[in-house]
């Protein structure tokens, strides 16, 4: 009688920590470029997702961090550009304080992520709705 209450414990214990690991935290986005080069791009769009600073943010891209992901999202409307630019760090960013923060570097080349923003028009036309 012992033995199967024993046993039955542990089918337990084994059957909630594998469903705990098969169910993923919700709303988690997984690893990668969301975006190519070239593609038009809405504001708050998700770029890139990833778990260090691979891809740094340029120009109209900001950081944004959930748990252990850092994620590249867009600021503007326009069309996405990858480039490999001369860095300048942004020490307020937890991350790159950690990575870079007792480093002396001069020059620092990093793949960025910049999204170039839409002309506006100039022409506004007021319709009469009837």
């Amino acid at each position: 009688m012992n033995s199967k209450l024993v046993l039955s414990s542990v089918r337990y214990l084994n059957f909630t920590s594998i469903r705990s690991s098969l169910r993923p935290v919700a709303n988690t986005p997984f690893y990668g470029v969301y975006r190519k080069e070239g593609e038009t791009v809405l504001k708050d769009d998700l770029l890139i997702v990833q778990k260090k600073l691979n891809w740094h943010p340029g120009r109209n891209v900001y950081v944004e961090k959930d748990r252990h992901i850092c994620m590249l999202k867009s600021n503007v409307d326009g069309k996405l550009l990858f480039s490999k630019e001369k860095v300048e760090l942004d020490m307020s960013i937890p991350d790159v304080r950690k990575v870079y923060g007792n480093k002396f570097i001069e020059d620092l080349y990093k793949l960025t992520v910049n999204v170039i923003p839409f002309e506006e028009s100039n022409t506004f036309v007021l319709k009469s709705v009837k």
